[in-house]
């Protein structure tokens, strides 16, 4: 049975809800495209490169390990998109929890282990906003470089 204490600091929380009551600030407007540097070819859009990846070394610096309930368990397994919006108000957070735990999609997060990397509120929303701030005019300036669709070029094979 977890014990859920009034807690301020969330280096010092041992529950999910003990987090989430440290601090959640549910006004980040952070979105994986927003971070991305995109291509469309052929009138498909991929992306080349997320600076999340850039700055992660520097996020799991700031993460605190977490050691989930078998109620919590249950709840978020494979549902990390969930426990974004608890922690941070925003499901568009989902993939920043992947890629701090080393984890690549949603079928990944069982939570065998009943821990967890995650970063505080507030400071994921000074994390994202400091990256936003250093990257947001580079990746404008690339994604309007890299707009136009590309069409197939047909390549004479008798050449």
């Amino acid at each position: 049975m977890a014990i859920n204490r009034n807690v301020d600091d969330p280096s010092i929380a041992h529950t999910i809800n003990e987090f989430i009551s440290a601090g959640q600030n549910g006004d980040n407007d952070y979105k994986y495209r927003d971070m991305s540097f995109i291509e469309i070819r052929d009138s498909k859009e991929f992306v080349v490169n997320n600076v999340i990846d850039t700055y992660l070394y520097e996020l799991k610096e700031i993460s605190v390990e977490v050691t989930l309930t078998n109620k919590e368990k249950d709840r978020y397994r494979y549902n990390p998109k969930l426990l974004a919006y608890k922690l941070y108000g925003d499901t568009n957070l989902y993939y920043i929890i992947l890629r701090i735990n080393n984890l690549c999609n949603t079928h990944d997060f069982t939570l065998k282990s009943g821990k967890l990397l995650l970063i505080p509120p507030k400071a994921m929303k000074k994390a994202l906003s400091k990256i936003e701030r250093n990257n947001s005019d580079m990746i404008l300036r690339y994604n309007n470089a890299h707009k136009m669709d590309v069409s197939k070029v047909k390549v004479n094979k008798y050449r």
